[in-house]
C-alpha cells in the first residue's frame, strides 16, 4: 500500500511539473508570436503572403501544442486509473486532515492515561 501511495505522489508531482512547464512554454511561444507579428507589421518589405504563411504556421503550431497536451493528459488519466481509484488511495489533502485529526486525539488519550 505504501508503494502505491508513493507512486501516486510521484505521478501527481510529475503531472504538476509538466503542467507548469507546458504553461511556461505556451507563454513563451505566444510572446514570440506577438513579437514576430509586430516585426512583420513594421517591416516595409514584408508581403501579405508572407504574413499569411506565418499566421498559418503559428496556427498549426498552436493546434499541435494543444493536441500534445491532450495526449499527455489522457496518458496521466489512464495511469491514475490504473492504480488510483480502485486501490483505495485517498487524495493527499484527505490524508493530511486525517493525520492532523489523529495527532489531536493522541495528546488527549495521553492526558487521560496520566490522570488515572
Amino acid at each position: 500500500m505504501e508503494q502505491k501511495a508513493l507512486l501516486k505522489r510521484v505521478v501527481d508531482f510529475h503531472k504538476a511539473s509538466f503542467d507548469n512547464s507546458y504553461d511556461t512554454m505556451t507563454m513563451v511561444q505566444s510572446q514570440s508570436e506577438k513579437i514576430v507579428e509586430s516585426l512583420w507589421d513594421q517591416s516595409h518589405r514584408s508581403t501579405k503572403d508572407a504574413q499569411g504563411a506565418f499566421s498559418q504556421w503559428a496556427a498549426v503550431c498552436r493546434k499541435s501544442r494543444e493536441d500534445f497536451k491532450r495526449a499527455v493528459d489522457n496518458g496521466y488519466e489512464k495511469l491514475i486509473a490504473l492504480f488510483g481509484e480502485d486501490s483505495g488511495l485517498e487524495p493527499l489533502k484527505a490524508k493530511k486532515q486525517e493525520k492532523m485529526a489523529s495527532e489531536k486525539k493522541e495528546p488527549q488519550k495521553q492526558e487521560k492515561t496520566k490522570e488515572k
